[in-house]
């Protein structure tokens, strides 16, 4: 099972990552983030890709207070997971 699929079956972490899948600012901000990102290659050169509209448009996701509660929410869910507290612990050791 992958890494994302262990945090799924922690009640708390599938209920906020639901509230955020539903929220219709988030939904609007992800799709205007994925327009912002390349799909494809431009005469078969480098991806058509405009930075600034990227920059723009993560800024906007940024600055949306509600998105910003919800992370926050997710984030501390994510590291009362005991495999994200191990891996912190790693980190630690490690550097």
């Amino acid at each position: 099972m992958c890494l994302i699929g262990l945090f799924i079956q922690d009640p708390s972490i599938k209920e906020l990552a639901e509230q955020i899948a539903k929220d219709p600012s988030f939904n609007q901000l992800a799709e205007q983030l994925q327009r912002s990102v390349p799909t494809g290659s431009h005469e078969g050169g480098l991806p058509n890709f405009d930075p600034q509209q990227y920059m723009q448009t993560m800024q906007q996701v940024m600055e949306n207070p509600e998105f910003r509660t919800m992370a926050e929410r997710l984030g501390n869910a994510l590291v009362q997971v005991p495999l994200i507290q191990a891996l912190s612990d790693l980190l630690v050791i490690i550097s």
